[in-house]
């Protein structure tokens, strides 16, 4: 039985999770948000913001119709031969 591993798909789960997870402990406990702490913690929520951003638009951005395209340039070229 073949396994399937793909890595880029666990770290991706991870970055959205995580980003979603901060959001609501953000939110659930009310963290507070004053002076050098609520810096760091805005920092870093910026930060894993983007990189969730980056996610989503990967696998449904302009990724996914330049992958829908070459799926279909394949089945041209199967069709062809």
């Amino acid at each position: 039985m073949k396994q399937h591993h793909n890595p880029p798909h666990y770290l991706s789960f991870i970055v959205v999770i995580g980003f979603f997870a901060s959001l609501f402990y953000l939110l659930h406990f009310k963290v507070d948000l004053s002076g050098d702490q609520g810096l760091l913690i805005g920092s870093l929520f910026g930060y894993a913001s983007a990189k969730a951003d980056l996610v989503l638009s990967y696998y449904y951005g302009s990724s996914v119709g330049s992958r829908l395209k070459d799926y279909r340039n394949l089945d041209e070229k199967e069709h062809d031969t």
